[in-house]
């Protein structure tokens, strides 16, 4: 699942550097109850939002 997230962040969201987040701390969120039963595509966009809106990660332009 972890190389899935990141996978997907490369190509959809290459602008977020995800290597500052650990593996545990992408899992937390994504086993989240109110996450866990989404559309893949729906939890990346929420994870996205999470870490924008959190300060977690760069990003560039």
């Amino acid at each position: 699942m972890i190389e899935q997230i990141r996978d997907y962040f490369r190509e959809q969201y290459a602008y977020i550097n995800l290597q500052e987040l650990t593996d545990q701390q992408l899992l937390d969120f994504i086993e989240a109850p109110h996450i866990k039963g989404l559309p893949f595509t729906q939890q990346m966009d929420y994870l996205r939002d999470w870490i924008l809106s959190q300060d977690l990660a760069e990003v560039t332009e």
